[in-house]
């Protein structure tokens, strides 16, 4: 899982399986989902760029652990239920971020390589009659991650036999180390920058060479629609579409080259177990 985008994964693999309420188990004993999905994405928060990649996806889950994208914090980890009922669902989890390589946009050169990060969560989640709303905090536990608070909510519909329709609404905010974390560029950082630009280098423009220390606030709001089609009761194909625009000091960062984002995705799970 080292060479995909973990914090991607924890956004779209997932959703199907949350905003549809079927990520609760009903008894105790192994359930899971293996399958593959291709992805477009930005290259990185706020990029012009987009990567492609076709990676694999599974998830497992026992009574109230389970093991796969984090539910509630970021990327690939694990968490448990706390407290559930038909309705509601209180979850904790761990999870493992992807890093940042500068390479991976023309807009981070100068600012270095970053490694994966871990992350703490906590979220609680309401579905009822095909209606669902969540609302998580994550919190980074390694490199001044910061804080990061989303809520979302969304509607199912069931089109034809076997065909399905997910639309909602989504929105998080940040505090200052966690919008540092994605869109902050600090003097070190901006003073190879400014030398990248006085050397003749292409990849940045003169207005984005920072310093640039953004403050706590709204950091993005959006929707999503997901398209499902049960072919058999074990086999899901889904296309996904998940995008908004960025407020705030997210917008007015210097690695912000697009005000806006989409990611889309297309692919396929297989449900294990009873």
């Amino acid at each position: 899982m080292s060479l995909v985008p973990l914090v991607l994964i924890a956004c779209l693999p997932l959703t199907a399986q949350e905003w549809t309420g079927s990520g609760a188990p009903q008894s105790d004993r192994w359930t899971g989902s293996v399958g593959a999905m291709a992805l477009t994405y930005p290259s990185a928060p706020g990029s012009a760029s987009n990567r492609t990649v076709l990676l694999p996806t599974a998830s497992a889950q026992y009574g109230k652990f389970y093991l796969g994208s984090s539910r509630v914090a970021v990327g690939f980890g694990g968490g448990v239920q706390l407290w559930r009922t038909p309705a509601w669902t209180w979850e904790l989890g761990l999870g493992v971020g992807d890093g940042r390589p500068e390479s991976r946009a023309p807009e981070l050169a100068g600012m270095g390589d970053r490694g994966r990060s871990v992350w703490a969560g906590t979220g609680v989640q309401w579905r009822n009659r095909g209606w669902s709303a969540r609302a998580n905090l994550a919190h980074g536990l390694s490199d001044q991650g910061g804080n990061r608070a989303t809520a979302g909510v969304g509607r199912t519909f069931l089109l034809a036999p076997g065909w399905s329709l997910t639309a909602g609404l989504h929105a998080s905010w940040s505090d200052a180390d966690n919008l540092a974390y994605d869109f902050g560029v600090s003097p070190e950082q901006a003073q190879r920058r400014s030398a990248l630009v006085a050397a003749g280098d292409t990849r940045l423009k003169p207005g984005e060479v920072g310093p640039f220390a953004p403050g706590a606030g709204l950091r993005d709001a959006g929707g999503m629609l997901i398209l499902a089609y049960r072919s058999t009761p074990r086999l899901t194909w889904h296309g996904m579409l998940f995008g908004g625009t960025f407020q705030g000091d997210a917008r007015r960062s210097p690695l912000a080259r697009r005000d806006s984002f989409l990611n889309a995705g297309l692919g396929f799970s297989y449900r294990l177990g009873d």
